[in-house]
């Protein structure tokens, strides 16, 4: 990350801010990212439940002010373009970035923090993981500025989760925000078990959806959203665990509270692969997910998302086909797979899709097939409907 040289970052509103909450809940060993003249570093090395503290900046300048005016027994000042001359991990890193949107023909990097404003703060909150504690927490000044709602979307995208501290108007039309970022639980647990290299794919209306590795394979983590979705978790493992075992989902490799590890189905959603597919791979990937969906019927477990499954099936190499999200699944007698299944195909987008592709569907006929076989499930009625749509 390349950057040109600044002036010294001298206290301010700001910098009162983020040291009036850090004083209240800092201990141990400190990393300042940022330290413009070094103020916040010496102030907090002065505290007694502090114990080292290292300040970096990409500022030359700054460093050598805050050598010279902020020096401390237990402070170590160091050049470092973020954490490039950082070793070592942290019980708080402190940070009160760059964070106003960039102002053309002007160039100061202890003020601008992107084009945006946030784009600084992304690339802190994606790289300071290896530098803090699994019981540690980060201090985080920015402004409204760098839009709040982008930045507590970069904190669950990178597996944090935040709690604001404090906000201060500082003008009409801008606000300061403290926040106290620490690592998931999940995120802790995980690693200990040997997940490694998390990356941020999907969020959903419960779930979170991280891609890492563990044990050489690329998977899929989903945590909750929200603590009041835990049971969807707990629901999603069982149900993975009985579809497992005819040969339905992503293989489920792990489940605690909070998470569940399942092996990462690479492909496409049916309705983007269909735009380029053949039709006789388009027949292949319909029967079999009519097959999987007659079992589930079988099973009397209800899949929920069928007559509009677009996030919800991906069709891989060979034509695999892996059914997604089992969270809303349920027993009951009342089943709406197969049926499901036909009204999505007969539906206007879809079914005319398919109508390009040369299948000709009578959609009347389907309609009375699927009231018939919603009667009892029938397998005889569930093979007349294949063979009609197919």
């Amino acid at each position: 990350m390349t950057q040109k040289k600044g002036e010294v970052y001298m206290p301010r509103e700001d910098t009162y801010l983020l040291l009036e909450q850090a004083k209240k809940i800092v201990k141990g060993k400190i990393l300042e990212v940022g330290i413009g003249s070094g103020y916040i570093s010496c102030e907090l090395a002065k505290l007694d439940s502090v114990g080292e503290v290292l300040g970096v900046d990409i500022n030359p300048e700054a460093v050598a002010y805050a050598k010279e005016n902020s020096s401390h027994p237990k402070v170590k000042y160091k050049i470092s373009d973020l954490f490039g001359s950082v070793s070592g991990v942290f019980d708080f890193v402190v940070c009160n970035p760059p964070y106003l949107p960039q102002d053309k023909g002007i160039e100061d990097i202890s003020l601008y923090g992107g084009k945006k404003g946030y784009e600084f703060i992304d690339t802190f909150l994606r790289s300071v993981e290896p530098y803090l504690k699994d019981s540690g927490s980060i201090l985080l000044l920015f402004s409204s500025l760098s839009r709040k709602d982008v930045v507590e979307k970069i904190v669950v995208e990178t597996f944090f989760e935040s709690v604001k501290l404090s906000e201060e108007n500082v003008g009409n039309f801008e606000t300061l925000y403290v926040y106290k970022i620490s690592k998931r639980r999940e995120f802790v647990k995980l690693k200990k078990l040997g997940v490694r290299n998390f990356g941020f794919f999907s969020r959903g209306k419960r779930g979170l959806v991280f891609t890492a590795n563990y044990k050489d394979k690329k998977v899929g983590v989903k945590v909750v959203n929200k603590k009041s979705d835990v049971d969807s978790l707990f629901i999603e493992a069982n149900n993975l665990k009985r579809v497992n075992d005819v040969g339905i989902g992503p293989k489920l490799l792990l489940s605690s509270n909070g998470f569940v590890v399942y092996e990462f189905a690479e492909g496409e959603t049916i309705v983007d692969w269909v735009d380029s597919a053949s039709k006789s791979s388009i027949r292949k990937v319909l029967v079999e997910c009519f097959r999987q969906l007659r079992l589930l019927d079988e099973l009397s477990l209800d899949k929920k998302e069928m007559s509009h499954p677009q996030k919800h099936i991906i069709v891989g190499g060979d034509d695999k086909v892996t059914f997604l999200d089992f969270e809303r699944s349920k027993k009951t007698n009342n089943l709406s797979n197969v049926t499901g299944f036909c009204q999505f195909i007969t539906s206007t987008n879809f079914g005319e899709v398919l109508r390009k592709k040369g299948f000709s569907i009578d959609k009347e006929e389907i309609i009375r097939l699927t009231k018939e076989y919603k009667k009892n499930y029938n397998k005889k009625m569930y093979e007349e409907i294949v063979n009609l749509l197919l």
